[in-house]
């Protein structure tokens, strides 16, 4: 796939999916997986509702760091697609809110259920939550329906990062960032970051 044709490829699964698979660790390192209904503002800020009583809430109240892929589990054997992400998530702050609120849950044709403040604040049951990813990641088959240890393993490939914050030996790959002998990013890049192959 081409840089664009990636954005496209990952933009293309957030719109498809209604799920998650969100990782989580508590403070001792013990990992937790669970799948949240989110929306996605671009390819960084994904939003779910969840109780603070949950484990993941529990988890991410003691450590921030988290983890998530987005796919598609009813497609054929061999022909899987996937976006994956690693950051930080937390409770969204009160000030943030009525911007959350406009995000979550997405357009009415996924069919989450509209939110108010006051729905997830005070004596409600729930809360508004968000990751916002440092790497975003997508993985493809070259050669859709054939088993891996026919082809290789699925190409993954770097769709987002930050340069301020990526990890050594990870291109830039958005937010002004410019690699080597490239003049900005392709067509169709979204503003906030563009891919390019690990």
């Amino acid at each position: 796939m081409s840089d664009p044709e990636l954005v496209e490829h990952a933009q293309a699964l957030l719109a498809r999916n209604a799920y998650l698979t969100l990782g989580t660790v508590d403070a001792s390192g013990r990992p937790w997986t669970s799948p949240v209904y989110f929306a996605a503002d671009g390819l960084t800020d994904f939003y779910w509702v969840s109780s603070p009583q949950a484990r993941h809430s529990r988890n991410l109240a003691e450590e921030a760091a988290a983890s998530l892929v987005v796919f598609d589990s009813t497609v054929p054997p061999y022909h899987g697609r996937a976006l994956y992400a690693e950051g930080a998530a937390h409770e969204i702050d009160a000030d943030e809110l009525d911007r959350a609120v406009q995000v979550y849950p997405g357009p009415p044709e996924r069919g989450g259920s509209a939110l108010t403040v006051a729905d997830v604040t005070g004596a409600a049951a729930w809360r508004l939550y968000r990751a916002r990813a440092r790497l975003v990641w997508c993985s493809a088959r070259a050669n859709p329906g054939r088993p891996a240890r026919a082809t290789g393993a699925p190409t993954t490939t770097a769709c987002w990062s930050n340069p301020i914050s990526e990890r050594p030996g990870t291109r830039s790959c958005g937010a002004g960032g410019r690699p080597a002998g490239r003049r900005g990013g392709p067509r169709g890049a979204s503003a906030r970051g563009w891919c390019r192959r690990r």
